[in-house]
Formats: C-alpha cells, structure tokens, sequence
C-alpha cells in the first residue's frame, strides 16, 4: 500500500471514528448536552481535528443519519434484486427495517427518535432528509406496485406508506426502549405484526395450518388459519363423498384441489 492509499486510509478511519463517538455521546447524553469537544476528549484528538472532518455539531448529525438511510436503501436494493414478488419484497424490506433498529439501537434512536433543531437554513440538515426521503420514496413505490396489481385495496399511496411505516416504527421503538417488557417471543410477534398490517390492505395471509382435525362418524372439521377479514377458515370434508366445503365461503372443492376463493385460499389441513 503506498503512502497516498494509507493516508487516505487513516482518514478514513478517523472519520468514523468521530461518527461513532458522536453518536454514543448524542443518544446516551442528549444531542443538546454534547459539544464538540466533548467529541474530541472521547476520541482524544483535539477539537480542531473534529473541524476538519466536520462544519459543526449539526453537520455531525446530519451525516450520521445519512449513513443510517444508506444502509437501509443499501438493504433494500439488495432485496429488490432478489425478490421478483412484489408482496413478498414489501414484507422483506419492513422486516429489514425492524431487524436494523433493533440489532443497531443507537443507530435508529438517532435517525428516527431524535428531534432536529429546527432552522431556518434550507440546507440544515439537508443529507438526512434527502436520504430519508429516498427511502420513504421507495417504500412508497412498492405499495404503489401492490395496489396496480390488485394485491392492495387501497385508494391513497402516500398514506398508506406512512400507515406502514409508522407500524414498523412503533414495534421497532418499543422493543429497543421497553426492552424489559414482558413480550412475547419476538419472531412471534414480528411477524404476526407484519401480517396483519398487510392482511388489512387487502394481502393474503401466509398460510397457517393446524392439523387438529375433530372426527365424527362422517364428518371432520379442521381449523386451517384466519382469512383476510378475520374469520375463522373451517373445512368440512365428508368423508364418504371426499369433498370439502369451506366455511368461510360454502364453496366445494375437491381436497387435492382446496379453496379457489379469493378471500379464503388456503392449503387444507392435514389429514390424520
């Protein structure tokens, strides 16, 4: 490596390392307690190294939450070019954006539970909502996606996006403040958030199956999941005839074939 490319490399280094400690020092004491040298002793440089990485303390800020919304559009790319379903890269990018606030607290608590001095500069802090905007932009067009193609049934694309995102916010937020609460385990309640949200505009749930069939001398009823308007999805299979009737819907299938209906497709219960 020459001389160029290690200095470069320093830098670099020196760099982050100043975004890091700024930001333990901004969630851990107040983005109002922190000057920047304070910053300085932490690292042990001098202020004077911090000013020639940084204009000030809100340039500081504003780069730290910057870098958060890149890594989140970085994730969310990576899953666009993954995932041809558009549901299915909807509910991986939500998740994606869960799974980050909690395994990065002090990095959402920053960018997303930190409130800016507000300014009359038009550039304040003109990074962090650029690349914020960018990301709601993107969450924005996939619901856009899933309404053209009739997997939403929704008439406001911008609200709805705010709806979502104010849903993973709020799980996100209370699992890194109210750590000691009493949750249930967390995959469970991840991902029974997320089908609900989804379900309620219109998305069909993942199938669900509990193969707890009741026998009678004809009849056998098994529970096979909730539908999309929350109820109950029974299927009734006699055993004489080998036909199965849904309850939500009353419509008669074959058993190989299940229900074709739209509001309560499911994959039918296991037989014993």
């Amino acid at each position: 490596m020459g001389v160029q490319e290690r200095r470069l490399r320093e830098k670099q280094e020196l760099r982050q390392e100043i975004l890091d400690a700024a930001r333990d020092l901004f969630v851990h004491e107040g983005y109002d307690n922190v000057s920047m040298r304070k910053i300085a002793e932490k690292i042990e440089y001098s202020p004077t190294t911090i000013y020639l990485y940084f204009k000030d303390k809100a340039d500081l800020l504003d780069q730290l939450c910057e870098e958060t919304f890149a890594r989140l559009e970085k994730k969310s790319l990576q899953i666009d070019r993954s995932t041809s379903d558009p549901l299915e890269a909807l509910r991986k990018g939500l998740r994606a954006y869960i799974d980050f606030g909690t395994k990065h607290p002090n990095h959402y608590k920053l960018t997303f539970m930190t409130e800016m001095q507000t300014s009359e500069d038009p550039e304040a802090f003109a990074r962090a909502r650029a690349a914020g905007q960018r990301t709601f932009d993107h969450l924005a067009g996939q619901v856009a996606q899933c309404a053209k193609l009739g997997i939403f049934q929704i008439h406001d694309v911008k609200a709805t996006s705010q709806m979502l995102w104010a849903a993973i916010h709020g799980i996100t937020s209370l699992l890194i403040v109210k750590h000691r609460f009493d949750w249930v385990e967390k995959e469970r309640l991840i991902e029974g958030m997320l089908d609900t949200v989804l379900s309620g505009l219109g998305a069909p749930r993942p199938v669900n199956v509990y193969p707890c069939a009741i026998e009678t001398k004809l009849i056998r009823v098994a529970y096979a999941g909730i539908n999309l308007y929350g109820q109950e999805t029974k299927i009734q299979a006699d055993s004489k005839e080998g036909r199965d009737r849904c309850f939500a819907c009353s419509q008669e299938s074959s058993r190989s074939e299940g229900c074709k209906d739209r509001r309560c497709k499911r994959a039918l219960a296991n037989r014993a």
